[in-house]
């Protein structure tokens, strides 16, 4: 739709085209203002250029409008009649008949005036002569109003609209009972056409939602069948020419074929995990589980970890951990790990063989400049301005220059400082944020695909996983958990590769909190040894596995770590009879149990229950082993995750027997 407006205000000062949403969700417009200039470069008129471009069905819903507006010019025998919508800012004509309108400001048309009588019809003799209109530019000049009948559209509750009839020139005549009634009418069809129309939006929108969803979903069940598929059909090739090697004892090959079994496997268990993680995001089954932790740490544990995974590909995995990290933060350690595993794992994937990836650790003082963003996902860069670092700020409130070398958690001085500093920062309302960033030299993601590639199934091209494989789900995985956590993901690519900035807020860990951590470390640093575990002579190992293979593998683990005599049975019920005949016939030995937690006849909870139930001489260690750690409801004294790893069965056990003989 077109019109020439002369004499009156610019809608704009400079060409303008972009998208308007209508209020009351009548759907989108393409609008272009073109200004006319003299030769001074004073605007003469400006033309308007509105187009609709909502669905056709949507169209025709707004076009019926046009209906009532030709009854209202008949009815009143008016010179223009409209139906408009009106914000704090314009006025959206929807229908008219007379003249040709598409938008104008509202504080340069009587049309808002009607907006204050809900209910009533506002009727205006000579709007020349009336104080509120006469000096309004539609008055004075074109189109020329000068009687006015309007009444405003309500919908739920709020008036939104207006219906109008106008004319040129003045009219005596007071309205009839007809033409009032007829108003009315019009005025409340006027609004259950908009509200029919939003209603209809709303569903198509949903439909559209769902229609692309389903495609995601479709195409995200084609990517898991071959992201499964190929690691399975590794496995088994793999597995067969293994018994074929094994005949013939080449060592070499069996080597070889093992690591590749060993791969496949890896890549099969990380796609599974990533559907549960996600499983479990999208649930609200995951819990944020703050503790004091050394996060430089944990990220040197995870630099070692994906070293050799970066290594296998030929690419080099830098680490560099910032000045002053203290040794005890607030945060929740699988949380943090979660998230540099999936920016690691991607970034060593998109990331070519002689090519680097650097990962790298800070802990700042965010200053007052720093305004959280509101998106978690941030295109562009971390503004260095709006934190300090941690070094500093212990100098600059307090702790000399010989403290700040120390660690933040040391000997008796060490720990008066620590109090110092966090009473002085404390006291300034400093707030503390780890800076965690993952940099690659990859392909890069176009910018108008970054926010995209941040939700479920999507890549940053339609090739990647025919290139690189995975699910599609890493990233969006990221951003929940950061949602979880109020962190921000700041996220620049070029050509060249990208560069993923984690702000994680946090608080200074608890004084005193880092010998209870150094202890941990201690224990962990045992139960990583090659050297068998020394179960002591009066505690009996017992445990329940239904599955065949992962009973074999279960007896195979406890054979490797030197656990001698444990007994394995096949489901909760041999277990518990087992327990009970042990009780009976030797009352004080101590017992630490392995069950699994979904099995026949008995599950793992029932084996829980009933063993609470027995009178024992001695507390039993109950450990569960499931492949769904969030649906367990009992309180087992530990659980462990499915797939079951060596060094977590060593760990659970090195800890169990301690608790026992404490």
């Amino acid at each position: 739709m077109e019109s020439t407006l002369a004499n009156l205000p610019p809608v704009v000062t400079e060409p303008d085209e972009s998208l308007l949403q209508p209020p009351h969700e009548l759907g989108l417009w393409y609008r272009k203002a073109i200004p006319t200039q003299d030769e001074a470069g004073r605007i003469q008129k400006t033309t308007l250029l509105r187009k609709h471009i909502s669905p056709p069905g949507n169209r025709a819903r707004i076009k019926s409008l046009d209906n009532l507006t030709r009854i209202l010019s008949d009815t009143f025998e008016s010179d223009f009649s409209l139906i408009a919508l009106i914000d704090g800012i314009n006025v959206y004509y929807l229908s008219c008949q007379g003249i040709s309108l598409s938008e104008l400001p509202r504080d340069i048309t009587p049309c808002p005036h009607a907006l204050h009588n809900p209910g009533k019809i506002t009727y205006v003799a000579d709007a020349s002569k009336d104080i509120r209109f006469r000096d309004l530019p539609t008055v004075t000049s074109y189109p020329f109003w000068k009687t006015y009948v309007g009444m405003p559209i309500v919908v739920d509750g709020a008036p939104v609209g207006v219906v109008v009839s106008a004319y040129c020139k003045v009219r005596r005549k007071s309205l009839s009972y007809t033409q009032r009634a007829i108003m009315c009418l019009i005025a409340k069809a006027a609004a259950d056409t908009l509200t029919l129309n939003s209603t209809v939006c709303k569903l198509q929108n949903i439909v559209d939602e769902m229609k692309i969803s389903s495609k995601r979903e479709q195409q995200f069940i084609s990517t898991m069948a071959h992201e499964l598929r190929t690691p399975t059909n590794a496995i088994l090739g793999f597995t067969e020419l293994l018994k074929s090697e094994l005949q013939r004892g080449d060592m070499k090959e069996i080597e070889k074929h093992t690591d590749s079994i060993q791969f496949g496997a890896e890549i099969l268990a990380r796609t599974v995990n990533e559907v549960l993680d996600w499983a479990k995001l999208r649930s609200g089954k995951v819990h944020l589980d703050k503790t004091c932790e050394n996060v430089g740490a944990l990220v040197q544990t995870l630099h070692a970890f994906h070293s050799t995974s970066a290594a296998r590909k030929g690419v080099e995995l830098v680490l560099n951990l910032g000045d002053g990290i203290p040794d005890s933060v607030l945060v929740d350690r699988h949380k943090i790990a979660q998230l540099l595993n999936n920016l690691l794992s991607n970034a060593i994937k998109f990331t070519p063989s002689d090519k680097t990836v650097e990962v790298g650790l800070d802990f700042v003082v965010l200053n007052d400049e720093w305004k959280s963003p509101k998106e978690v996902i941030v295109v562009g860069p971390l503004a260095t301005s709006s934190f300090a670092n941690w070094k500093d700020a212990k100098r600059k409130n307090g702790v000399g220059k010989r403290e700040a070398k120390r660690d933040f958690v040391g000997h008796k001085r060490g720990r008066e400082e620590a109090v110092k500093t966090i009473s002085t920062l404390r006291e300034n309302e400093a707030h503390f944020a780890l800076i965690i960033r993952v940099i690659d030299q990859g392909c890069g993601i176009a910018k108008d695909r970054i926010h995209a590639i941040f939700q479920r199934y999507e890549q940053g091209e339609p090739s990647t996983t025919r290139k690189h494989g995975g699910t599609g789900l890493g990233l969006s995985i990221v951003k929940r958990l950061l949602e979880m956590l109020k962190g921000h993901l700041f996220v620049q690519s070029s050509a060249s590769g990208s560069s993923f900035t984690m702000l994680i807020p946090t608080k200074l860990g608890l004084v005193g909190a880092q010998q209870g951590h150094d202890e941990t470390q201690r224990k962990r640093k045992r139960t990583t040894k090659n050297e068998p575990i020394e179960v002591p002579e009066d505690i009996s190992i017992l445990a329940a596995e239904d599955d065949l293979m992962s009973r074999k593998l279960l007896v195979k683990f406890l054979d490797r770590l030197g656990v001698k005599g444990a007994k394995v049975y096949k489901d909760g019920k041999e277990l518990i009879d087992a327990v009970k005949g042990l009780h009976m016939t030797r009352p004080d030995r101590m017992m630490l149990v392995i069950t699994d937690v979904n099995m026949p006849r008995l599950c793992g909870g029932d084996v829980l229950l009933e063993m609470k139930q027995m009178k024992l001489n001695h507390r039993p260690q109950v450990l569960a082993v499931t492949a769904s750690a969030e649906d367990v409801k009992h309180d087992f004294d530990m659980v462990l995750d499915k797939p079951l790893r060596l060094k977590s069965l060593r760990e659970a056990l090195v800890s169990s027997i301690a608790k026992m003989i404490e």
